[in-house]
């Protein structure tokens, strides 16, 4: 959670207070802002890392003996249970981040490629369902809270 926090600051979309600087300066791209963000996250993260690492997995860097993972029953244990959506999930995300790379070329707001692509998954992994899941999965009441601090 640390890390995420520390992280989410490094790019244009990580913080509310990010998309608000992102967006009101036109000349400020999304890798221009990580450029800038990048070196004040390293600071902070390269050491917490090291002392997370040392703290947490402090027993199996000093122990003799390896713990051996049984693959099989991750598989079984953490199950993909419909490949095609998350195929159809995965493209979407990857072409979201592909559209935030590519800002200087298309000039278009962050805002608008990350609703195309929740858009364009929810339509396509969910398309009968596209109105219950807008009505009963979405936390409105978070997304008004967050529209009207913008």
């Amino acid at each position: 959670v640390l890390l995420s926090n520390v992280g989410g600051t490094a790019t244009m979309i990580g913080d509310p207070p990010n998309i608000i600087i992102g967006s009101s300066f036109e000349e400020i791209g999304f890798v221009d802002f990580i450029i800038n963000i990048l070196p004040c996250i390293f600071f902070f993260c390269v050491p917490i890392s090291v002392f997370l690492v040392l703290k947490i997995y402090k027993f199996y860097l000093t122990s003799e003996k390896m713990v051996t993972l049984d693959v099989g029953q991750l598989k079984k244990t953490y199950q993909v249970y419909d490949e095609p959506r998350l195929l159809i999930a995965g493209t979407s995300t990857c072409f979201v981040i592909l559209m935030f790379f590519l800002h200087p070329v298309h000039h278009k707001d962050t805002a608008w490629i990350a609703l195309l692509g929740a858009f364009v998954t929810i339509a396509f992994t969910n398309p009968h369902d596209v109105q219950d899941a807008l009505r009963n999965h979405v936390e409105w009441d978070t997304l008004l809270f967050f529209a009207g601090l913008f």
